[in-house]
């Protein structure tokens, strides 16, 4: 597994792997890998939680065992304690779980941790914060959804600054070190408002793959348009 500890006072661009050119895989890992990517977030669709279907455990084996870049498996699906082992075996360092997606989000929790691998939760725009005053303190990273999950191309949610500034205040009153991840309608503007909140990961689809510029200029302009932290602890 490889690590993904870097001080909260930097803010790191994930790279939406399911954004990236697959017919030519391998290259673009490269290029990711010199542009400086901090993580590559790999969603996985079941066409159940959401009506899309994305990665499935070969690809995202192929991608962790080309790249020396952390690699996030995001489980976008429905019961995914089904599916925590099998995962865990492709080499993740990370596995997010949508806190909406199960019964029992403390025993996948759990098991995600017992195997050796960071454990994150991902709320969607409806979640309220409250959702995760009582499993904060088992997480590594949690994840805010800026847009509903499961297509390309939606627009950012306001709403969601105020959901990153809630989740940074708590685990702050916890003192507790914790990413916060945002998913979806990032680009150079968004990046800075959701980063002055309290995010400290970035993940990019459209403002790195689509933008006609080299991955390196891509990743360097959107890192360069996010501030440090509100709550810069290391």
């Amino acid at each position: 597994m490889k690590d993904f500890t870097t001080p909260m006072s930097k803010v790191k661009i994930a790279p939406s792997i399911i954004c990236a050119d697959f017919g030519n895989l391998e290259k673009e890992l490269a290029a990711l890998e010199r542009a400086g990517a901090d993580l590559l977030h790999a969603d996985v669709m079941d066409g159940h939680f959401v009506q899309n279907f994305a990665l499935n455990p070969t690809i995202i084996h192929y991608i962790c065992s080309h790249s020396r870049i952390p690699v996030e498996v995001h489980l976008v699906v429905e019961e995914p304690e089904r599916f925590i082992d099998l995962f865990s075996t492709v080499g993740a360092s990370i596995i997010t779980v949508h806190v909406e997606s199960t019964n029992n989000i403390v025993r996948v929790i759990n098991r995600i941790k017992q195997l050796g691998i960071k454990a994150s939760v991902a709320i969607n725009p409806a979640t309220p914060v409250g959702h995760l005053d009582y499993i904060l303190e088992y997480l590594d990273m949690v994840v805010v959804m800026a847009v509903n999950p499961g297509f390309r191309g939606q627009v950012f949610l306001a709403r969601t600054v105020d959901k990153i500034e809630a989740i940074r205040n708590l685990a702050t009153r916890k003192k507790q070190h914790l990413d916060i991840e945002v998913d979806g309608g990032m680009n150079e503007r968004t990046a800075q408002s959701v980063c002055r909140a309290g995010a400290n990961v970035i993940i990019g689809g459209a403002a790195i793959f689509d933008t006609g510029k080299s991955r390196e200029e891509s990743i360097r302009r959107l890192r360069d348009a996010c501030v440090p932290i509100k709550s810069s602890r290391e």
